[in-house]
């Protein structure tokens, strides 16, 4: 399975999850969401990243649009840092469309997005998220050191006071390890002479995230004495 195979299936398999755990309260449309780079990406990575939303319905003035990160650690960060006041800064996220001032973006936590509707926007307009704009000499927004998934989930509300819908697409960033750095060995605390031990080993990047697969190999020992 190559790399591309493997985001498509994560994707899938998280979209039926969400729906399965949902079902019952929220209300699912399908929609055009796009993602770029679409990854690999990797840890501690300083880069930008592209999300845009075409609406599958139209969203009247004092509606909103919600972009939910989260990640297969259960945390709820992903970025070192994300902001909108400082252009300037590490991690500025900025929002467009087409008529810009239709829309005030906000940022109540680390890993969610709103973005207030202020005049009415018809179906099939584009909403873009750019995380780590460097267009205003940011210098972009940097992964944490932690090899995961992140999830993009985009949400959004007609009206004010109306029911929050799901788009039923979900783009999916796996962020993988560095390149090696050491490599760990686990032996066995009790070994007896002239015996055999079997020694695991994994290779770690200079953040200690596994790389690969843990593997076994079987040492036979020589002396006639361990002190």
């Amino acid at each position: 399975m190559n790399q591309k195979e493997f985001s498509e299936r994560i994707r899938e398999n998280w979209r039926a999850r969400l729906r399965d755990l949902y079902r019952d309260k929220f209300r699912f449309l399908p929609g055009k969401v796009n993602f770029s780079p679409p990854g690999p990406a990797y840890v501690a990575q300083m880069a930008t990243w592209e999300l845009t939303f075409y609406l599958p319905v139209a969203i009247e003035g004092e509606g909103e649009i919600q972009i939910q990160l989260n990640n297969s650690l259960g945390a709820n960060w992903v970025f070192n840092v994300l902001q909108i006041h400082n252009p300037e800064g590490e991690g500025y996220v900025s929002v467009d469309c087409k008529r810009f001032s239709s829309i005030s973006p906000e940022l109540p936590r680390p890993n969610l997005i709103i973005i207030k509707i202020k005049e009415k926007l018809a179906e099939g307009e584009w909403i873009r998220v750019i995380f780590g704009d460097k267009r205003y000499r940011s210098s972009g927004a940097q992964l944490k050191i932690y090899t995961q998934k992140v999830f993009f989930y985009v949400s959004f509300k007609e009206r004010k006071f109306s029911e929050l819908i799901l788009v039923d697409k979900t783009p999916c960033l796996n962020v993988l390890p560095d390149k090696k750095y050491s490599t760990r060995v686990i032996v066995p605390s009790f070994v007896a002479p002239q015996g055999k031990i079997s020694l695991k080993k994994i290779d770690l990047d200079r953040f200690g995230n596994p790389i690969g697969r843990l593997t076994e190999d079987t040492v036979k020992i020589k002396t006639s004495s361990i002190k």
